[in-house]
């Protein structure tokens, strides 16, 4: 469901730049709105996979330490996107908001957008190319023969110091 929202996402940001091309007077048209609900629609099948993916990952003892940050870093990643996002398009508006007008406020979210979109079709690039085939399986490294690995742990961080050879 993760791929398949992300692709909804992409595909409704690159429609409504399409739709707004084809209708610069008025925004509020029954075609836009349907494009901005199947966007939404979109944004609820990644958000929800993307949690379970993320966190199946994170040992039960660690779950407080997985989620927080999670929860920390999404939070950090929407704004810094709504940061850069509203940078691109009070650069490429280049007036004053007061002094701008609706030509000029659909030419900033007609390139705005496509950031977004493009933003929205990572997910799915990634994905084409950590997993071709399309389905991302578990691979277990191989295993030594003697004791190679030692874990070190602190605070629920842990990560893994090379103690021996092969």
């Amino acid at each position: 469901m993760l791929k398949i929202g992300a692709m909804v996402i992409a595909i409704c940001s690159f429609a409504l730049i399409g739709s707004l091309h084809a209708d610069v007077a008025d925004l509020l048209t029954m075609p836009n709105v349907v494009i901005l609900l199947v966007y939404g629609l979109g944004l609820g099948l990644a958000g929800t996979p993307l949690v379970n993916v993320a966190l199946s990952e994170v040992p039960a003892k660690n779950a407080g330490t997985g989620s927080g940050s999670f929860t920390t870093f999404t939070n950090l990643a929407y704004s810094l996107g709504v940061a850069l996002i509203g940078i691109l398009f009070s650069a490429v508006l280049g007036k004053p908001l007061a002094a701008a007008h609706l030509p000029d406020y659909i030419r900033a979210f007609s390139v705005s957008l496509p950031a977004t979109g493009s933003l929205a079709l990572l997910p799915r690039l990634f994905a084409c190319a950590f997993c071709p085939s399309g389905r991302c399986e578990r691979r277990s490294p191989p295993k030594p023969n003697k004791q190679a690995f030692e874990t070190v742990g602190s605070e629920g961080l842990f990560c893994f110091a090379w103690t021996g050879g092969v």
